[in-house]
């Protein structure tokens, strides 16, 4: 590895890094999911296109044309590379800047990419660089607290894991930083124990809340997020603990994680003495059913009794009761030219339409230039073990 006396050469960590990054983890480029023009200044001063879409990822020095310009130090990206330099923290300050078409939602993926993995020999080339675990050695449990260099790899997890347009809530934008600042405890990753990979994340907040007292709220997802803030922000005495993420990373999906995780968040919240465990699930197979109301959906069986969605399957088979609907869990507006953005298709007229990814049609009005998204989740209740 060509390196300068901050940290690897430019060269070769776009040339040559990368690429190959990309390569070995195309759900980080999935989730930037766009082009970036990088300008770096300082003592390596040079500019690289590097194109994470879709059938064109790569890298082009000196290319041109991309809808977002980052720009920074060769220094700081060094940094960031290395492991030494927080790029929130860089993007915060105005080490990392940005022009054109960029979300903050693209940082930890992209910046993921950049970042040169551990090997426990010490410096090595690249090409002997350590790739993903084929299969899983001893998984590990460790909250944001322990691990937060793990943090820009598990955001990018939780981006590939939902679809586009619900990176778009605003009561996630409003909440979600500082409930991961509130509640340090309750966010976590699991990963392997000798190569640390990350296989899947969960996130979860506490509030003052006593669902047979105070009931289940329709609101659900929207709701658990701004009431566990707002009860931090209060100082009020937590006694619930609300789930609000639960995904696994793309390349170990279907390996049995999804029980793993729920015992996981679960033995959390009994670490820190709150009473129920409730989640707002999001129906894995709901959206290919979006015609079908979620009162009716959540009813279905397998022939063995058993709910008809796996995911729900999964939180009933580690004892959870499931509660019902709440049918205003997430709402996403934008304008219709957004929500084509967002959604990968056209909406010539007004009208309901069948969205990849959405669990019931997007509601589109063109002469308001208004698309609204009202998602419903069903509430699951895991009761704590004293």
């Amino acid at each position: 590895m060509p390196v300068t006396n901050d940290g690897p050469s430019m060269k070769w960590l776009f040339e040559s890094h990368l690429p190959q990054r990309i390569e070995s983890h195309p759900e980080l480029a999935a989730a930037a999911g766009s082009s970036f023009r990088f300008v770096v200044q300082g003592e390596e001063a040079g500019t690289w296109l590097v194109d994470l879409r879709a059938g064109r990822a790569g890298v082009v020095p000196e290319g041109s044309g991309a809808p977002c310009t980052v720009i920074t130090s060769a220094v700081t990206l060094a940094g960031i590379a290395g492991g030494r330099v927080n790029p929130r923290t860089a993007w915060e300050d105005g080490r990392l800047k940005a022009e054109g078409e960029f979300q903050p939602a693209m940082i930890p993926p992209l910046m993921s990419l950049l970042q040169i993995p551990e090997d426990p020999r010490g410096p090595q080339p690249v090409a002997a660089a350590r790739p993903p675990a084929a299969g899983l050695g001893e998984l590990v449990v460790a909250s944001v607290r322990e691990r937060p260099d793990l943090l820009p790899i598990a955001n990018a997890i939780v981006a590939c894991a939902w679809p586009e347009f619900m990176l778009h809530n605003p009561v996630a934008n409003r909440y979600w930083k500082e409930m991961y600042a509130a509640f340090p405890d309750l966010q976590f990753v699991m990963h392997d124990a000798t190569t640390e990979e990350v296989v899947a994340v969960g996130a979860s907040a506490a509030l003052a809340w006593d669902p047979e007292v105070e009931g289940w709220p329709e609101g659900g997802w929207d709701w658990a997020l701004a009431r566990a803030v707002e009860d931090h922000r209060a100082g009020l005495t937590p006694t619930a603990q609300c789930g609000l993420v639960i995904a696994i990373a793309p390349d170990h999906q279907g390996k049995g994680l999804s029980t793993k995780m729920v015992k996981a968040m679960k033995a959390l919240g009994q670490r820190h003495r709150l009473g129920v465990l409730a989640i707002p699930v999001r129906p894995s197979l709901k959206s290919r059913y979006p015609l079908i109301p979620i009162e009716r959906y959540v009813t279905w069986r397998q022939g063995d009794g058993r709910p008809f969605d796996s995911w729900l399957r999964s939180h009933t088979s580690v004892g959870a009761e499931i509660i019902g609907p709440c049918l205003r869990s997430t709402l996403i507006e934008g304008s219709v030219s957004e929500w084509e953005e967002w959604a990968k298709m056209r909406f010539p007229e007004s009208g309901s339409y069948v969205v990849p990814g959405a669990l019931v049609p997007v509601e589109i009005d063109r002469p308001a230039d208004r698309g609204v998204y009202l998602e419903p989740n069903v509430w699951v209740r895991h009761p704590m073990e004293r």
